[in-house]
């Protein structure tokens, strides 16, 4: 039997410390317990009606209105007047409410309930609860936008609230079905802004949480000066909780339709991204087909990784490539290995390896070596007595249709030392073996080999001062690389590199840290003592910051002069001045002396104000005139942002190459939280 605690406005003091009392022991007791100004109980029909700032609390469900009226029997409440109910998963306002507490049906009048979960909000004149997570409603708006209307339930109030009070967005249906902690269906959609309507939807299904749910995407829109018009709609399908897969299709204007398959999951060892993509080019009258996976297995005892990255043609990334990172791009890498423990536990591994390079500049011939495969063991840093010993050696095969190919072997052990505290001294030997079975060896000869010697040297020291108002750091070093000998090699990849050397380079490196500003400065001077005297200096490095929240300027650079020529060889540098708060001008530059290349980078990025930002950069060569024009990418963004969505405007140009005419592409990029994102 359950039993109930009843608590008013208790005028004298004696009442009120018996009232405590009693509450505390049916607290302990009772499963369910009522407070409210007053409590009348009708015994007769085993009915309590409590009115004024009534709270009634069963199991983990708060129940709070003006009046209401508890049946003990059936567990049934009517609730009037400021209603509220709160659960774990939901908070419903309402002007009234019927309600059973055993069976979770009943009926709700003008009521907004918030899903906690998904942080999503509906409202119906008239919802009906079918059960402890089910509603109905004839007519509802539903929207994960937060809006002073419904945090204040001053709908139930009047149905005509101010304009500025309602949701930016909504979707408003019939007959709808929700299901918390799953999806809400309706008909006769209408997609509103401001209860305005712009979209219509025969039906309607969206998520009524967070998570991953089987259904079709938003789909983007868009166009493009050589592509045409743009739609990409897709489908979105949650397999598993650990695995989905999206399929999408592309349809150009000017170019064809384009498909595409795209699986994804995660295990506890084990996750992987697989993609693949044809489009058939009606304009170029070519098939493109790419692939791409990702997959990573981690154990105790075993660690495997593939890459993999296809394109049946050179040129398809210059065609629908989406950033100009992969436009420009040399190669296309893909390489998988499996890895192990020599003993679980230990310092040293073994591994066999796969690389494989595709040319991506049809202008250019080159014969890529490709490593298919290579066996290897590496140890890593272990104590031998005073010294420290580290080992990797391989054996690799190398394939491509002219130059040299075959197989080579490598082993490089070296043993290093350090010593010092003040002053440290940091020396290693190393003794390296390279030998091949080469095919297609030109003058090498086919059972090249070469034994190379390296010594290497370092001499450090660091001097700090603390003037109070700053910390000055001072770091002199001096380096010494030595290989009395290096044979030619044909070269497959950085093992072929080395070359005879005695290089001795002076470094002084100064960091100031002042109280939000850090001032760093690295002079290096490298002198070649193999070459002659007038030739030895080689190419003087500096390299610079000034960063830190004290100054509104931010200044990266990196520069090489040689004396010998008198000339400046590189320099790369940035700097970014915060205008305001939240505007910054940025401008960089890449110069290089060798590629005879000048390029200027300028930047803007503002906050106008909470609701607006813009971007805009671009690239202007000095030096390089390719097809008429300087001017390189430009890029413009302006977005609009409200608290529960936002809206993109994106110019992007691209030049021509010479052989592709400039694409300008327009976009304007809806995201609505909850629902994610479409382009039109």
């Amino acid at each position: 039997m359950k039993r109930f605690f009843y608590a008013g406005h208790l005028k004298q003091a004696c009442l009120a410390m018996l009232a405590m009392t009693l509450c505390m022991a049916t607290n302990i007791m009772a499963a369910t317990t009522i407070t409210a100004d007053k409590v009348e109980n009708i015994k007769a029909q085993k009915k309590y009606v409590a009115t004024g700032n009534v709270v009634i609390t069963k199991d983990t469900a708060v129940y709070k209105a003006d009046v209401a009226i508890y049946n003990e029997a059936t567990e049934e409440m009517q609730l009037t007047g400021h209603v509220v109910l709160e659960d774990k998963d939901f908070i419903i306002n309402t002007e009234q409410a019927e309600f059973n507490a055993k069976t979770k049906k009943g009926m709700l009048h003008n009521g907004v309930i918030y899903l906690k979960q998904g942080k999503n909000w509906i409202h119906g004149i008239n919802l009906q609860k079918l059960g402890d997570d089910h509603y109905y409603a004839k007519t509802v708006y539903f929207t994960a936008c937060d809006s002073e209307q419904y945090r204040t339930a001053r709908v139930l109030k009047s149905k005509k609230a101010d304009n500025s009070e309602k949701p930016d967005w909504c979707f408003k249906g019939h007959d709808a079905d929700i299901k918390v902690g799953d999806k809400v269906t309706a008909t006769n959609v209408t997609y509103r802004i401001k209860d305005f309507p712009v979209l219509y939807s025969p039906y309607f299904q969206g998520p009524a949480d967070n998570e991953r749910k089987t259904g079709v995407l938003l789909p983007t829109i868009g166009h493009s000066s050589t592509k045409g018009f743009m739609l990409s709609p897709s489908f979105f399908w949650a397999i598993d909780e650990n695995m989905d897969a999206t399929i999408n299709a592309d349809y150009y204007s000017k170019r064809g339709v384009g498909t595409g398959l795209e699986f994804r999951f995660v295990e506890p060892n084990h996750q992987g991204n697989w993609y693949v993509y044809q489009i058939n080019d009606q304009k170029l009258k070519e098939q493109f087909v790419v692939a791409r996976a990702s997959d990573r297995y981690t154990s105790p005892g075993l660690q495997a990784f593939i890459d993999i990255n296809y394109a049946n043609r050179f040129d398809y990334y210059n065609e629908y490539g989406d950033t100009r990172q992969i436009t420009i791009s040399r190669f296309l890498q893909s390489s998988a290995e499996v890895s192990a423990p020599v003993s679980l536990g230990s310092s040293s591994r073994a591994y066999l390896l796969s690389q494989y390079w595709v040319n991506l500049r049809g202008d250019i011939a080159e014969h890529v070596p490709q490593k298919l495969p290579e066996i290897g063991y590496v140890l890593n840093p272990t104590s031998v007595g005073p010294m420290v010993l580290t080992l990797a050696a391989n054996a690799a095969n190398f394939v491509r249709k002219s130059d040299p190919n075959g197989q080579r072997f490598d082993i490089l052990p070296t043993l290093s030392h350090s010593v010092g505290d003040t002053v440290r001294l940091t020396q290693s030997v190393s003794l390296r073996e390279t030998a091949y079975n080469l095919g297609n060896e030109g003058n090498y000869g086919s059972n090249l080999h070469r034994e190379m010697f390296q010594y290497r040297g370092q001499v450090q020291t660091r001097f700090v001062k603390n003037y109070g108002t700053f910390l000055h750091i001072v770091e002199p070093s001096l380096e010494y690389n030595y290989i009395p000998n290096a044979k030619a090699l044909p070269l497959f990849d950085s093992t072929e590199l080395p070359t005879k050397e005695s290089v001795v380079q002076a470094v002084l490196m100064n960091k100031f840290m002042f109280n939000g500003l850090n001032v760093l400065l690295k002079l290096a001077q490298p002198y070649d003592t193999f070459a002659s005297m007038d030739k030895g200096a080689l190419p003087t490095s500096l390299k610079g910051s000034i960063s830190g929240p004290a100054l509104p300027v931010t200044l990266n650079f990196l520069g090489a002069y040689d004396s010998r020529n008198r000339r400046l060889d590189t320099l790369n540098s940035g700097i970014a001045v915060k205008v305001f708060r939240d505007v910054t001008l940025g401008l960089s530059e890449l110069y290089s002396h060798i590629d005879g290349m000048t390029l200027i980078s300028p930047s803007l990025s503002a906050v106008l104000s909470r609701h607006w930002i813009v971007t805009a950069s671009t690239a202007y060569d000095v030096r390089i005139v390719q097809n008429g024009q300087r001017l390189r990418d430009i890029a413009l963004a302006l977005t609009y942002k409200e608290q529960c969505w936002s809206l993109t405007t994106t110019f992007t140009r691209k030049p021509s190459d010479g052989i592709r005419p400039a694409d300008y592409t327009f976009v304007i990029f809806l995201e609505v939280r909850g629902l994610g994102g479409f382009k039109i």
